[in-house]
């Protein structure tokens, strides 16, 4: 069996953003337990705090949960980014 990570993003097979979204739907927390747990947002976070003024202002396109924002506030952002998502299971969490 897949990982809920490789069930989404390497879902080239779904041939659909509704398809996408269901699946997304389907499984949002476990996609969020493990994207936390593969590091990634905190190393995408981590590259890019440095670039970033602690008082910018940003969107993330696919937030998902908002995981790479929570990751930027813990590095000293002290604005939240705006995010769009087209799950809206990803979304409340």
């Amino acid at each position: 069996m897949k990982s809920p990570i490789e069930d989404t993003i390497w879902a080239s097979s779904y041939g659909s953003v509704a398809a996408v979204q269901a699946a997304f739907d389907r499984l949002g927390s476990e996609y969020h337990e493990a994207i936390v747990a593969s590091g990634v947002p905190a190393s995408a976070a981590e590259t890019l705090r440095p670039h970033l003024d602690a008082e910018a202002q940003g969107i993330d396109f696919g937030c998902g949960s908002g995981v790479l924002g929570m990751m930027l506030r813990a590095l000293g952002m002290q604005r939240p980014l705006d995010g769009l998502d087209i799950s809206p299971v990803m979304l409340e969490l």
